[in-house]
């Protein structure tokens, strides 16, 4: 799929100015000139600038196609396009079932399903999916201090 420079640039303004109008509701830190807000306000200015620079490049060579989209590598490629789905389906699973069946288990399962996808062996599938879910669930619980939904696992670990 091919997404013009133009209609690119307007998504990526539009999430700029998106998470700025979510993070103004964020409450002040007391006896701070900044609060939590502050992060994600600065990474939204730069979407924003990038977004406004990509606009006005596709406005000034005003190329043919500059927004719209090219559908055709899905269609010509329904490899590509299941890809696409399931990485849908990915993030669909995270949000609705990720308090239900938890992080480790679903991260773990899509890992599998997308390396079996793109044709790596089972084994390597398994002893990859582990490790990067087993370190992204250490990364998150012990130095980022950040709890990740665990489902039936709670309190193993």
């Amino acid at each position: 799929m091919k997404i013009g420079g133009g209609l690119l640039g307007l998504l990526i303004v539009a999430l700029g100015l998106a998470v700025i109008w979510n993070v103004r509701g964020f409450p002040s830190m007391p006896g701070h000139s900044f609060g939590p807000g502050l992060f994600p306000t600065m990474i939204a200015g730069g979407l924003l600038v990038c977004g406004g620079l990509l606009l006005v490049r596709v406005l000034r060579a005003a190329p043919a196609g500059a927004f719209s989209v090219d559908a055709g590598a899905w269609r010509d490629n329904p490899h590509g396009a299941v890809s696409g789905a399931m990485m849908v389906a990915a993030i669909l699973a995270f949000i609705f079932l990720g308090d239900e069946i938890g992080f480790q288990i679903i991260g773990f399962v899509t890992l599998c399903a997308f390396y079996l996808w793109l044709g790596r062996g089972p084994v390597k599938a398994l002893t990859i999916a582990a490790l990067v879910i087993v370190s992204l669930d250490l990364l998150f619980r012990i130095v980022l201090r950040v709890p990740v939904p665990s489902g039936p696992l709670t309190g193993l670990w």
